[in-house]
């Protein structure tokens, strides 16, 4: 049994030096952030459906908006 646990651990102690080790090339600083990849860009005016810039509720959500923002404006002075 102690020549079981002796093994194990001789084996361990053989492949956590390795398993530990980085591979690979460092990692250098780039000019911004990565390009988004394909299918995850933003959406552009082309690719909105028309059915979104007819919404009936966007009148009414940007009147509310509106209201909120007179309300809003006093509370946050020196801003």
């Amino acid at each position: 049994m102690q020549k079981l646990i002796l093994t194990i651990m001789l084996l361990i102690l053989a492949v956590s030096p390795a398993a530990m080790a980085q591979t690979g090339a460092p990692s250098t600083p780039s000019a911004g952030p990565p390009p988004a990849p394909i299918g995850h860009l933003q959406p552009t005016p082309k690719t909105v459906p028309a059915d979104v810039y007819n919404d009936p509720r966007a009148k009414e959500n940007a009147k509310q908006d509106a209201i909120l923002d007179r309300k809003v404006k006093g509370i946050c002075r020196g801003c």
